[in-house]
């Protein structure tokens, strides 16, 4: 069996409208289900990983999901059927990906994710954004991050100053760039991320080739050793 090429992380907000409550961006998923196809038609394994976006977070913030048994102050059954809510909403949009892969000739099948487990050549998140900005993207005078240099200790420059949406209890792009450094630091810069735009012109090559164009995404790796 052939090695494991890449883990594709579809973004929430790159696949759904975050703010709508169990909305699907159609036409985005349908890119992202090409951009497979095209690693498929290559015989380049992957696995393919995809935020909630709005699917599960609005019943979690309802019910206080993330604060679990420790918030004392929710009630057991209260939060057991938040927690079912939850699941049955991810599972909703974990159904309508494998729908749209398998439409594309994709063999896919939902499973618990092992990307844990496994040692891809890359790792390539796809968002709504075109990558990591120096600060919060809606703001005039964001610049794109084009590299983000990370250590074996995790930590990483440039700072980068971020914001999540209200309903958003996943962490939002601070949690992304904490787990993009994670992986290529566990990895001793084995693997290398990039995040990059759903719908630009680097996203197939990010997963494809490993590569992206210079101001269509950022790329994360191990800093180089001065020993």
């Amino acid at each position: 069996m052939a090695a494991l090429h890449c883990i594709v992380k579809l973004g929430g907000s790159a696949v759904t409208h975050k703010d709508c409550f169990e909305s699907l961006k159609v036409e985005a998923l349908q890119r992202a289900a090409g951009i497979v196809h095209a690693l498929h038609r290559r015989g380049q394994r992957c696995i393919i990983v995809h935020g909630a976006g709005s699917f599960g977070h609005f019943q979690a913030k309802e019910f206080n999901v993330s604060k679990g048994s420790m918030e004392y102050s929710v009630d057991a059954d209260y939060l057991r059927r938040g927690l079912c809510l939850t699941r049955l909403s991810v599972t909703k949009l974990n159904h309508l990906v494998t729908e749209e892969l398998v439409k594309h000739g994709i063999p896919a099948v939902g499973i618990s994710i092992l990307s844990q487990e496994l040692s891809p050549k890359h790792v390539v998140f796809l968002t709504d954004v075109d990558g990591i900005y120096d600060q919060p993207p809606d703001n005039p005078d964001a610049k794109l991050v084009d590299s983000i240099v990370t250590h074996l200790d995790g930590t990483f420059e440039p700072d980068v100053l971020t914001s999540a949406l209200p309903h958003d209890i996943t962490g939002g792009v601070k949690l992304k760039i904490q787990t993009a450094t994670s992986i290529v630091a566990k990895s001793r810069g084995a693997v290398t991320v990039f995040i990059c735009k759903l719908e630009s012109e680097s996203a197939e090559g990010a997963c494809t080739q490993g590569e992206i164009r210079t101001g269509q995404g950022t790329k994360i790796f191990l800093a180089a050793s001065t020993s």
